[in-house]
């Protein structure tokens, strides 16, 4: 878990503060203050539902898509 929450902080400095996938991000989290979501502090829950969400990754640049690719691949071999 330790692991999975270090990456989702590398992933969001990695997504662009003025993109569309970071806007997506306030929206849909809207009680995780300004601060903590260009941190990248999230909880379990959060992230799974990010992984579920299909709408998050259309807002992503090339770049982001690759880096949140990169992720989902090691959030689910750390499953395993």
């Amino acid at each position: 878990m330790n692991i999975e929450l270090g990456l989702i902080k590398n992933l969001v400095k990695v997504v662009d503060q003025n993109s569309a996938g970071f806007m997506h991000l306030k929206n849909k989290f809207p009680r995780i203050s300004d601060v903590k979501l260009k941190e990248g502090v999230f909880v379990g829950p959060h992230i799974g539902e990010l992984i579920r969400d299909v709408k998050f990754v259309d807002q992503l640049s090339e770049v982001e898509k690759s880096a949140w690719k990169s992720f989902k691949k090691s959030v689910v071999f750390l499953k395993l």
